[in-house]
């Protein structure tokens, strides 16, 4: 699988030994973690995809997204609409 084929490489290639040892994952990472550059193409690549090599400080870099998540503060809009429903509701 490809899965198991990106695992491999990242553990006879990578020079970031704990990186390479956990077969390339580098585990939950917020954007605010990563050079400006590597976070914007990281934003845009669909969930699955693999990248293309992007250059970093340290060398060239992969990246496939797993998965994402919503920050608090990207929800907070949405919360404060339904707060604000809700309250306006329980007033009538």
């Amino acid at each position: 699988s490809a899965k198991a084929d990106f695992a491999a490489l990242a553990r006879k290639y990578s020079q970031d030994k704990p990186t390479a040892e956990a077969g390339g994952k580098l585990g939950r990472v917020h954007r605010s973690e990563l050079p400006p550059e590597i976070a914007e193409e990281i934003a845009s690549l669909p969930t699955g995809q693999l990248s293309d090599p992007l250059p970093g400080p340290e060398g060239l870099h992969l990246f496939r997204v797993v998965s994402r998540t919503t920050s608090l503060e990207e929800l907070r809009p949405q919360i404060r609409e339904i707060l604000t429903a809700k309250h306006s509701v329980e007033n009538i």
